[in-house]
C-alpha cells in the first residue's frame, strides 16, 4: 500500500509518494500524477520525445519544443494490462490549421508512469498527417499516402494501422501488407525486403504489396518512396529514361531506418534489429567495418555507416560492394541501408 506524505510549502501542498511493494502500486501513483495536457507539457518539455521531435529540424537550435507544438493528451487508458493507464500524447504544431499538417510529421507517444514521472515508451516522430485514436488496449494510427496523381502537397490516400502491448514492448502492425518484415540476402545479394523482390519489383509492385506510400515523387533518373509508418525507404531508379516510378523501375536501395522500423519488427536474417546495441551487433557480424559515406540519402546522414555484408562488385573494381550495411549511433542501431543495383548503378 502507499504512505502519503503531505507538506505544506509557501501555501501549495505537495503530496510526496512514499511507494511500497506489492500490487496496485502503479494504479495510484500513476492517478496521483494526473492525464492531462499540463502533465504532458511538464512530461514533454526535455525528454527522449522532445529530441526526437527536435531531429526532424522543426524547432530552432535556442527555442523549446513547446514554443513550437502543443501538447495534447489524446487519451489515457491500460494498454498494456497492468492496471494502470497509460497516457498517449501527440504534439501539433502551434498556429498552424490541422489540413496545412497533412503532409508533414505529427508524432506522437505512448508514456507510461513510473511512479514518480511520465516517462515514453514508444514514440513515433516520421509518420506524416498522422491521427491518433485509442481503440480498447490498441492505439489507431491514419496517416496520409500519396494515391494516383496526388501533388507532394496534398496526399488523399490513406495507410492505417494500431499499436499494441507485445507482452515486452509497443509494436506496430499495419493494416496492410506482409506479417513478416525481414531483410533477405542470398549468395551476398540483396533479394527480398519483407517479400518484395528487390531484384525484380518495381514501385507499382511495392505499392500493391505494403500499400500506398507516405510519400514518392521522381528525381531525375530516381523515385524515392517512404512507407513512414514502417520506417522503410525505397530507391527505384531507371537510367534509361524511362519513368522510374513506372513499371521499368528498379530498386537501387532501401533504407529500414528510425524507431518507426524497430516497432514494424524489421530484421535481418541473422535478427539483427533496429535500436539494437552496436555490440550485439558486432557479434551477429564479425566482420562489421567502417564503409564509405555513398548513400543515395540527400539529407546529411546521422551517425556512422558500417559494412556488414558485401559482394564482387559488378563493374569490375578491385573493392568489393556493400551490399548490407547498419548506420549506428550513440552505441545504437539507428538504420540499415540495402544496396541493391537492380537498377544497373
Amino acid at each position: 500500500m502507499l504512505g502519503v506524505l503531505v507538506v505544506a510549502v509557501v501555501g501549495e501542498v505537495v503530496f510526496v509518494i512514499a511507494q511500497s511493494s506489492g500490487d496496485g502500486d502503479s494504479p495510484a501513483a500513476a492517478e496521483t500524477l494526473g492525464c492531462n495536457d499540463r502533465e504532458a507539457d511538464d512530461a514533454v518539455n526535455a525528454d527522449r520525445f522532445a529530441q526526437a521531435v527536435r531531429d526532424l529540424g522543426t524547432v530552432p537550435p535556442l527555442a523549446s519544443v513547446l514554443e513550437v507544438y502543443d501538447a495534447k493528451v489524446i487519451d489515457c487508458a491500460d494498454l498494456d494490462g497492468d492496471g494502470s493507464d497509460e497516457m498517449v500524447v501527440q504534439l501539433l504544431e502551434r498556429d498552424v490549421p490541422l489540413e496545412d499538417t497533412v503532409d508533414l510529421p505529427r508524432p506522437w507517444a505512448i508514456y507510461v508512469s513510473d511512479g514518480e514521472k511520465w516517462t515514453p515508451a514508444l514514440i513515433r516522430s516520421q509518420v506524416p498527417g498522422a491521427e491518433v485514436t485509442v481503440e480498447g488496449d490498441e492505439v489507431r494510427e491514419r496517416s496520409s499516402a500519396l494515391v494516383g496523381g496526388d501533388p507532394l502537397c496534398c496526399p488523399t490516400g490513406r495507410r492505417e494501422g494500431v499499436v499494441r502491448w507485445d507482452g515486452n514492448r509497443f509494436t506496430y502492425h499495419p493494416d496492410v501488407g506482409p506479417r513478416g518484415r525481414t531483410v533477405a540476402l542470398a549468395e551476398e545479394a540483396a533479394v527480398g525486403l519483407g517479400g518484395f523482390d528487390l531484384q525484380e519489383g518495381s514501385f507499382p509492385d511495392a505499392v500493391e504489396l505494403f500499400g500506398p506510400a507516405s510519400t514518392y515523387g521522381p528525381e531525375g533518373d530516381t523515385c524515392p518512396a517512404s512507407w513512414d509508418d514502417l520506417g522503410m525507404t525505397i530507391e527505384f531508379a531507371n537510367l534509361g529514361g524511362l519513368d522510374p516510378c513506372g513499371d521499368d523501375g528498379r530498386v537501387a536501395e532501401a533504407r529500414i531506418e528510425w524507431a518507426e522500423a524497430s516497432q514494424a519488427g524489421w530484421k535481418t536474417q541473422e535478427d539483427a534489429t533496429v535500436e539494437m546495441p552496436e555490440e550485439e551487433l558486432r557479434k551477429l557480424y564479425p566482420d562489421m567495418r567502417p564503409a564509405a559515406e555513398d548513400s543515395l540519402d540527400p539529407e546529411e546522414p546521422a551517425g556512422e555507416l558500417f559494412t556488414l555484408v558485401d559482394r564482387p562488385s559488378t563493374v569490375g573494381l578491385d573493392e568489393p560492394t556493400p551490399t548490407l550495411s547498419a548506420r549506428v549511433a550513440e552505441g545504437r542501431v539507428i538504420g540499415y541501408v540495402i544496396s541493391v543495383g537492380a537498377a544497373g548503378e
